[in-house]
């Protein structure tokens, strides 16, 4: 964290009410927003954590008199007066007060800020042809493997942060249990296959996923997996932190800080992802003309599901949602027909490569050659037959007949005339460089 957010934390912590307000926040990411906008709200208002909440009680304790909603009127009055602030800014501060607030058993009225409407968001999923461009404007190949797996794995922010090299399981392993106990009818070539396109696979538990595995968050768990881009993009990264002294051990975080920094030591374990993604979309589209964070990856995995017709049940897993519907708890299908719904889904995953785009140019110019071929031989026959149909007017006898049959063979003759006349032409130009190669001429 950095040193205005340790002081903000500092702050905080030095009042009862908003230090048990910090108690109950699990997820550091919502921590760091939280404080930082009800710190915020504090300074704007001129009044600390406790007195906040005394503002509350007093107005508790004057039913049906104007102090009764005067905690409600003072956030409304910084919601609605403040017109600098952006719509996000103030639903973030509306957001933080309000679970201040509940924390400490003096929630506020539910018609607070009611007035604010925020905009419909932007569709952001990623398309391949922004992902490339972002890991191209990307220097360090953390990065760049941070940004495949993410698309591939399709793990939060939080739960990203908290793997280590041993969540990561070959799926050569999983197939070949399955195969063990009679469970698979596949050829020793088909699962080697598999394999090399999908090389990983994780178990995350609950504890490391949104919500803790608590609350509605309970018996929630995510079955990920790494197609064979993101696995080259991580081998990469290895050997970045090789070169850097930066040791690889099963128990070691996969996303570390390559450099000592006011946030991290060298080797420690990422805290947030967030500035990689912004600072990417940054570099790649200078005039901010798109921005995505790590949560819009998510989108990526789920889109690509849908395209393959993925029945939701196993897509959930995958995404650490909760299964719906009828299967209210875990669904029982096994990782292995996991796995096979993630391959279904690789070729909206995976960028094609350049000899697969040219061979599929190569492929629609032959087409589109055949096509006009085709039509240039149409367009001739239609021609002659017009021509055949405007004769067709001025045979009246059989004596007009056989001159339109002269005519025609006369038309072949001059055809053949001239292919012999390219032939020969041909011919003897071959003779005249094979000559000239014996004499040693160019």
């Amino acid at each position: 964290m950095s040193k205005m957010t340790d002081d903000t934390l500092a702050w905080l912590k030095g009042f009862s009410s908003s230090n048990q307000w910090i108690k109950g926040i699990r997820s550091q990411e919502t921590l760091d927003n939280y404080t930082k906008y009800l710190h915020q709200y504090c300074q704007a208002v001129q009044k600390n954590p406790d007195e906040l909440i005394a503002l509350k009680v007093e107005g508790l304790r004057n039913i049906a008199t104007e102090k009764e909603f005067q905690a409600e009127q003072l956030l409304n009055n910084y919601l609605y007066d403040n017109t600098d602030l952006t719509i996000n800014i103030k639903l973030s501060v509306w957001n933080a007060v309000k679970s201040f607030y509940k924390a400490n058993w003096r929630e506020l009225n539910k018609n607070v800020g009611k007035e604010l409407t925020k905009p419909e968001p932007d569709p952001r999923t990623p398309k391949m042809k922004d992902i490339i461009e972002m890991e191209e404007a990307m220097t360090y190949h953390r990065d760049k493997a941070i940004l495949w797996f993410v698309e591939s794995a399709s793990c939060r922010q939080g739960t990203t942060i908290k793997l280590n090299w041993k969540d990561l399981k070959p799926t050569s392993e999983l197939l070949k249990h399955t195969r063990d106990e009679g469970q698979s009818t596949r050829s020793l070539q088909e699962d080697s296959q598999i394999a090399k396109e999908v090389p990983f696979y994780l178990e995350i538990e609950s504890e490391r996923l949104k919500g803790a595995g608590k609350g509605k968050y309970k018996g929630v768990k995510q079955i990920s997996f790494l197609h064979h881009f993101a696995v080259k993009k991580l081998e990469a990264y290895k050997e970045e932190l090789k070169k850097r002294n930066i040791t690889i051990t099963p128990d070691a975080p996969i996303f570390v800080a390559l450099e000592s920094n006011q946030h991290n030591r060298k080797g420690d374990r990422l805290t947030q992802l967030q500035s990689i993604f912004w600072n990417a979309s940054v570099m790649a589209w200078q005039e901010g003309e798109k921005m995505f964070s790590a949560q819009d990856f998510r989108d990526v995995l789920q889109s690509a599901l849908e395209n393959a017709n993925v029945h939701p049940n196993i897509a959930s897993p995958m995404l650490a949602h909760k299964v719906k519907g009828v299967d209210k708890h875990y669904s029982n299908h096994d990782i292995v027909e996991f796995l096979f719904a993630f391959r279904s889904a690789l070729p909206w995953l995976l960028p094609q490569t350049v000899e697969k785009v040219t061979a599929k140019l190569d492929e629609e110019q032959r087409r589109l050659s055949i096509v006009e071929n085709r039509n240039t031989t149409l367009e001739k026959k239609v021609d002659d037959m017009s021509q055949l149909i405007g004769m067709a007017d001025l045979i009246n006898s059989k004596q007009d007949w056989d001159e339109v049959q002269n005519f025609f063979k006369e038309l072949r003759w001059k055809k053949e005339l001239k292919e012999r006349a390219e032939a020969n032409q041909w011919e003897e130009k071959s003779k005249e460089a094979f000559l000239r190669e014996q004499k040693g001429e160019t």
